[in-house]
């Protein structure tokens, strides 16, 4: 399961992506930055694609699209705020910069809040997000027990086998 599990079928690839940057928040913080910071760059895409009020600006990168003056007054002053700290924190992440676990859990929850909105304001029906749950985010502890699991049942093979 997902935080962004209730997008799949409307923004299939933005679901995606989202997901990658959250299943990595406490295992790689730096690339779930990076990878966040896509996902946020494919909605905020998806948006010039389809909002009929905005018009892609001069230069096409990231910063120059959120910036915007009619971008900004769409989405408003703090959702702006918390769509610019997932684009500084991804670019942190892809320059080598060191990225905290608090840092990347910031970025997960500011970037299920934009999508959230794209949700509400996009999807066809409305889409309501659910609460964001932390238990969604791997722990990575994942991996260690499904090792022992794994060595566990070879053991019983060889004293089967």
């Amino acid at each position: 399961m997902s935080n962004f599990e209730y997008l799949k079928e409307q923004f299939p690839n933005i679901s995606r992506s989202a997901t990658k940057a959250e299943q990595q928040v406490l295992i790689s913080p730096e690339a779930s930055a990076v990878l966040g910071r896509s996902a946020l760059e494919q909605a905020v895409i998806w948006m010039y694609e389809n909002e009929l009020s905005l018009s892609f600006p001069y230069k096409d990168t990231l910063s120059s699209l959120i910036h915007e003056r009619s971008f900004r007054d769409i989405i408003g002053y703090s959702l702006f705020q918390e769509i610019r700290l997932i684009k500084d924190i991804g670019n942190n992440g892809a320059h080598g910069k060191r990225v905290s676990s608090y840092e990347a859990t910031s970025s997960i929850k500011n970037l299920f809040r934009f999508l959230s909105y794209l949700g509400t304001y996009y999807g066809e029906p409305e889409l309501r997000a659910p609460s964001f749950d932390m238990a969604y985010i791997p722990d990575g502890q994942e991996v260690k027990r499904t090792k022992k699991e794994i060595q566990a049942s070879l053991q019983l093979l060889r004293f089967t086998g």
